[in-house]
């Protein structure tokens, strides 16, 4: 279960001024594999620290991967903001 998480490190994503050159190696949308745990994601798309786009890129990874991954998108929301059922 994944709330707005740091999920690419890639220049289009968060944090990869930090990271620098191990970016690849750390960015979980990157390391998308078979047999990656099921994952649920909850993301705003309003979210200007960790993009919006990060989460649809991942699910759409996991799932082309034969992964199980729901996103749940709550609109508007900010970075860490809680989901509104």
């Amino acid at each position: 279960m994944l709330y707005f998480p740091l999920i690419d490190t890639s220049h289009a994503g968060y944090g990869n001024a930090k990271i620098g050159t191990r970016w690849q190696k750390l960015s979980p949308l990157h390391r998308v594999r078979p047999g990656v745990p099921p994952t649920i994601v909850f993301h705003g798309t309003g979210d200007t620290v960790t993009p919006f786009a990060g989460a649809q890129a991942f699910r759409d990874a996991m799932l082309k991967a034969g992964n199980r991954c729901d996103l749940v998108t709550t609109e508007g929301a900010a970075h860490g903001m809680p989901p509104v059922p």
